[in-house]
């Protein structure tokens, strides 16, 4: 079954560049996916109350087309597939017809009570999958190479902006955080055309966490290292010149 969503992008989307910040299109590619929860059930609202919650484990997105604001979109939304422990999602985002971004996820279930990992059939969805493939240049798995250097790009404590209700750093907010730690100057004229992120463990609100940063083959990795020593989460980003105007 796929979905699709209509909506209208604001001021408010855009970085300083005036394009839609990766952050802003993450989120309405994953609120085609809320829509769909909305209208087929169960809603993320009824989820939780049955003592569970989706939780996003990795996520591969490519942006074709960086947008200035406003612009209507199109967002097409579906699983992929669906079994054990792991559910994948494809949606794509258009704008007047050509495609402007694309993103593959893989999302799990947990137990609120226990925050262990639950079978996805522990949720019973009221739409199925679709078997439309998409293929996308940013790999949906990836690691750095042993020779990567990292460097210490300061720390970020989560705060109530950062969070959703599961009261940790909400998934799209990453991105933002990470480029939050480059000098503004390295941004100037640039775009995130294709990101891959691994989210490994939560970070909870008041929580911690030191930012670290690694340049290797034309992509820039950030790694969050968590109190206890842990990685909570770790990206690959690739930057692009914006078009001339």
């Amino acid at each position: 079954m796929i979905m699709t969503a209509e909506f209208t992008t604001g001021s408010y989307d855009c970085d300083f560049n005036g394009h839609m910040s990766v952050s802003s299109v993450m989120r309405y590619l994953q609120e085609a996916a809320n829509l769909e929860h909305e209208k087929y059930g169960p809603t993320v609202g009824e989820i939780r109350r049955g003592g569970h919650a989706l939780i996003l484990t990795r996520a591969a997105l490519d942006v074709y087309v960086p947008l200035e604001a406003p612009r209507r979109l199109t967002v097409r939304t579906w699983l992929a597939s669906s079994g054990g422990f792991v559910f994948d999602r494809n949606t794509v985002m258009y704008e007047s017809g050509r495609k402007v971004a694309a993103m593959k996820t893989v999302w799990g279930v947990i137990d609120t009570g226990t925050r262990r990992l639950a079978r996805v059939d522990a949720v019973p969805l009221g739409f199925g999958t679709d078997e439309e493939e998409l293929d996308l240049s940013a790999p949906l798995r990836a690691r750095p190479g042993k020779d990567a250097v990292f460097s210490e790009l300061g720390k970020h404590t989560v705060v109530y902006s950062d969070c959703d209700e599961n009261m940790h750093m909400n998934n799209t907010v990453y991105p933002a955080m990470f480029l939050g730690f480059l000098e503004p100057r390295e941004m100037l004229g640039k775009y995130v055309s294709s990101m891959t992120i691994n989210y490994q463990n939560e970070a909870p609100v008041s929580s911690e966490f030191t930012v670290l940063c690694a340049e290797e083959g034309g992509s820039r990795w950030f790694r969050s290292i968590r109190a206890d020593g842990s990685t909570g989460t770790e990206a690959r980003m690739v930057f692009s010149d914006l078009p001339v105007k």
